[in-house]
Parts: structure tokens; sequence; C-alpha cells
């Protein structure tokens, strides 16, 4: 502080830059102070602006481009007034005046919108929106109040005061309910708190009529929806709605499973609830018609409540019938079926093979006999649209295996098989083929009045026992000693009781150097042979028969053998063939 500095400071000028303004709080003025000491510096520059709603201090800033202290603000009161200014300098020395500001009173307004009215039921809330807004310019807060001039039950506002800037709007809601028939006119009115000479009215009118709105159906089901049609499976229809005349009754159209067509449903109040227990032997799924009336006699229909029941009852299989009961191996069988159902057979299988509905309950097709030979059971399945089935494999067919086919392949047809008489052994062999295994091949040949065995074969010995050759061996010494005789061969074939036989052939067996044909090798043969070489007539012979020393021509070299086979000439004992002939 400058102790030696006796002068305060100077105070130039202290002016308001406008010295008038409108107090809405955003309409400013600038307060400018020019001041100087010549001896010391100011150290402050302030004002009391509580008569405008400021700081009772309030420093004004310095300008050092303009050399002057200045401060800006609005205010909202109104009124001339005198703020004090203090200028302070270094020696602590003040200087004093007052800046003279004018503030006028700003424009106050308010509308507020008129909705149009509503008609609406007894007991019914009709609602409206209603808009106000701020006109003036200013923030300004507002009283509403309402005039229920013909007395409905409800009109009340949202809200009883509002706070709104200039030029701004906010929605308040209106609330009108009459319990009586009629029409019921309510005002609404805005009014400034500030100014009460500003001020809005509105005015709305409602109109109340009998109800009629139909009932609110919530919600309506079925538990459990899906249920068995067996007469006894209930079901339990629940149904909730609500109506502000109350809800008179609750029925429901039942005639599709079997019940009333205006079936009255039960009203539960602990839970609110209206219900209805009942079952069904119908099958199906159903849409059940629902109808809520309320106490105005509004119904509302536009629900139903959806149902599945469903068919418990398999089909009843009559009766099966086979067109034959004995077949041959993979014939084709006709099957006929009579099935039927409460609700209709929609399939039938025999032995998995689908059939044919013929007309009404009555079903055909054909399946296949098995392979291999048997009694086996034919199953027959019929089903019904719930896919219920029943089964019946009571009828049988016996599948008889077809007789094998067998030939001879030696001896062939017509040939002459020579034997010399010492036990010759004749090979007779038959080839059988089977869709069975063939367990045996037996031989047999004619002697003119009966069969007799020639053996029996139980192995192939090519192939096997559904495609091979079977082979015995005929000992010719138990051929009946005759020149030249004729013989029917055959062969049996057996597949597990089945047998077939071959077709016979014949041969001839004749002995080797009988000539004569008299059963006997003896000179009597060497004569006669000899005879036939010298062409005698009366001689003749089987060149099979004479041909002895196997050279395949018949001459005397033939008759000089079979000498001295008769004599027992060592070399000779052996009657040759000529290597044509196939023995």
């Amino acid at each position: 502080m400058n102790t030696t500095d006796a002068t305060p400071p100077e105070i130039i000028y202290a002016v308001a830059v406008p010295n008038t303004i409108v107090a809405n709080g955003t309409d400013e003025t600038t307060f400018v102070v020019k001041a100087t000491d010549p001896e010391s510096n100011i150290t402050s520059v302030t004002m009391d602006l509580t008569q405008i709603g400021g700081n009772a201090s309030q420093a004004l800033e310095y300008n050092a481009t303009l050399g002057v202290y200045t401060y800006s603000t609005g205010t909202t009161e109104v009124g001339n007034f005198s703020l004090p200014v203090e200028v302070t300098n270094g020696a602590g020395l003040t200087n004093k005046t007052n800046i003279q500001l004018n503030t006028t009173a700003p424009p106050r307004g308010v509308s507020i919108t008129t909705p149009i009215g509503k008609t609406t039921d007894e007991k019914v809330n009709a609602t409206y929106e209603l808009t106000v807004t701020n006109t003036g310019g200013v923030l300004d807060n507002y009283n509403l109040s309402v005039d229920n001039i013909d007395g409905a039950s409800v009109a009340q506002l949202n809200t009883t005061t509002l706070s709104i800037g200039a030029g701004l709007s906010k929605n308040v809601t209106l609330n009108v309910t009459n319990d009586i028939n009629g029409s019921f006119r309510v005002t609404v009115t805005v009014t400034s708190q500030t100014d009460p000479i500003v001020n809005a009215t509105t005015g709305i009118i409602t109109t109340t009529v009998l109800d009629i709105t139909k009932p609110t159906i919530i919600s309506a089901i079925a538990v459990p929806d899906t249920i068995v049609a067996n007469g006894t499976d209930n079901t339990t229809f629940i149904v909730k709605a609500i109506d502000r005349s109350g809800i008179l009754s609750v029925t429901m159209n039942l005639s599709a499973i079997g019940g009333n067509a205006t079936q009255k449903l039960n009203y539960h109040a602990p839970i609110d609830i209206w219900y209805y227990i009942t079952n069904t032997t119908r099958v199906g799924n159903f849409s059940l018609p629902v109808n809520v009336t309320d106490n105005a006699g509004n119904s509302n229909t536009s629900v139903s409540i959806t149902l599945n029941a469903t068919d418990a009852t398999p089909p009843v299989i009559n009766w099966v019938r086979l067109n034959k009961t004995k077949v041959n191996q993979s014939e084709h069988i006709l099957v006929t079926v009579n099935a039927t159902d409460n609700v209709g057979v929609v399939n039938v299988t025999a032995d998995g093979i689908p059939l044919i509905q013929y007309t009404g309950d009555i079903w055909y097709g054909t399946i296949i006999a098995k392979q291999e030979p048997g009694l086996y059971n034919v199953t027959v399945i019929a089903y019904d649209d719930a896919n219920n089935s029943a089964v019946n494999d009571t009828v049988q067919y016996e599948v008889i295996p077809k007789p094998p086919i067998i030939y001879i392949i030696y001896p062939i047809e017509g040939q002459k098989i020579l034997i010399d008489g010492f036990g010759e052994i004749i090979n007779v062999s038959a080839h059988a083929i089977s869709e069975s295994n063939i367990t045996s091949v037996t031989f047999y040949y004619y002697n003119g009045t009966a069969w007799n065995i020639i053996g029996a074969a139980n192995e192939p010995v090519t192939g096997d026992r559904k495609n091979g050759t079977w082979n015995v061996t005929w000992d010719a010494t138990k051929i009946p000693a005759a020149p030249e005789t004729n013989y029917s061969i055959k062969a049996n074939a057996s597949t597990d009781g089945v047998f077939n036989e071959s077709l016979s052939i014949n041969i001839t067996v004749a002995v080797k150097g009988d000539c004569n044909r008299d059963s006997n090798v003896d000179f009597a043969d060497v004569t006669y042979i000899g005879n036939a070489v010298m062409n005698i007539p009366g001689y003749e012979v089987n060149e099979k028969v004479a041909d002895v020393n196997g050279d395949c021509v018949i001459n005397f070299a033939d008759v000089t053998y079979l000498g001295n086979h008769v004599i027992g000439t060592l070399g000779y004992e052996e009657l040759k063939n000529c290597p044509y002939n196939i023995k």
C-alpha cells in the first residue's frame, strides 16, 4: 500500500449500456466504469447487484483495450434501480457512485389446445391430451384447474402446475369418466402464477352411451390339448375373459366332439376363470368355438379352442384267406383279408407286402412263397389312421420242394455193353440238379418183370448236392445170363422226401465171344465164328461179340484167338474189345 497517497481514485464515468432492459432473464446490460488514480493503481471495481438478484460485491473485469471495467448481466426483477459502484486504489482509498438501470416487465402469454370430444361406454375412461404453450417472453409457472360443469363421475388432470420456458410447450392429460348416459362438459383453465390476468381456457364435451364393447378374451385353452378318444380320457377347457360391465356367461359349441352346441362353462371365482371338463370318443383335430357374453349383451365369438383327439382302438382282422395252402417254391399266393376299424383301416400288409383295398373291408394282394421247403405263417398287419395296428399270423401255407431234374449220362440210350462173364464192372452215372440239397441218387435196371436196384450213391462225384454228377458200379456177374439181353435203366434223386426219376434208357448187354448166343463161351462158338468168317448162310455174328482179339475186324484171327481162349492157352485169357467199342 502506498501510504503517501491520500487522494482517492477518480471515477470518470459509470453507466449501464443499455440502461433499460426487459426483465426476462435473457436480455442483458453491460455495466461500464472508467476510473483513474494518478498516484497509485486501481486495485478493484465492484458493484452491489442484490437489487436485481445478483451478488453484493460483484467484481468488474478490466478491459485493457478500452481502459474500462465491465460486467454484463440480465435480470428478472422489474423496476428502476440505482446500483452502488465502489472503486478502490492501491492505497486502499475508495470512491463511490451509482449506476441507474431501468427494467421493464417481459410480455406474458399462454395458450391451451382444445381436443375433439369423445364418445365412450359407461364407466369407461375418456382420455384427452392437452398442450399448454408459453406464448410470452419469459419462463412462467402456471396453475391448472378443472371445471366439471355437468358433474361427470371423474374429471381429473394428471397435474395441477406447470413450469414452461418462453416459447415452449408441455402436455397434460385429462381423464373423464361417466357412470350414466349423457353428455358431460368439462373446462380446463391455465393461469400464470406471476400475472393471473394471463390465462387460457378450453372446453371438452364427453358423451357416455350404453356398453357397446364386446368382452376381451384373454386366453382360451384345452388342458391337455391332446387326449385319447376313448370316452374316459378328460380335457379341461379354460377361458379367461374381462369386460367392464362383467361377464355374464361363457359357452362352447361341442357338437363336433359329440357334446352340446351351447355348452355352458362353470365360473371359478378364486382365479377368475371359466371351465368345463369333458371327453370324447370321436377322433380328429377339432376347432371348438367359444362365445363370451357380457352383462350388456355384447358377445365375443372370435376365439376357438383346438383339441386333438387321437384314436386308441386298433383295427380288427376278421379273417385271412389264401387261395392255396400247398405251393411250390417261390410260387405266388393270393391273400384276401377282411379288416375293420372304428374310424377306418388305411393300410394292410401281408408279410410286409402292401395289399390293395378291393371294397369296404376287403383287401387283397399276392405274396411270394418262401424258397426253402417247410410250413410258414403269413403275418397280416392292419393299420388305422392313428397308426394303431392289429396282427394276425394264424394262417399257414406249406412249401413243397420242386422235384430235382435228373438224367442218365452213362450208358447212353441204345448202347450195347459187352461183358466177358468174369465179374466185369459197369459204371452207371447220372447228373442231378435241384434247388434243394439232393440226399442220394439210386439206380435201377428192369429185367422184364421188375425194377431191380443197381446201387445208391450218397455223395456226388463232381459238383455239389444241388448240381452234380452221381455214380455207381454195376456188378455184371449179377446180371442174369442171357445173350444180348436188353435192359432199361433209371435213376431216382431224393431231396428231403421229394424225389424224381429220370427217363429210363435202353441198353443191350452181351457176353464177349458168345457168338452162338447160348450164354456160354466154348468150342461151339469157335465153330460158329469159323462158319461166319467163311460166310456160310445162317451164321451171322455181332461184331462186338465176335471181335475177340480187338483188331476191329472179324476174320480167322478171331477164330484162332477164341480157340486158344477156350482151351486155356496162356496169353489168351482176355477177350479183347475193339478200341471203338465202349464198355
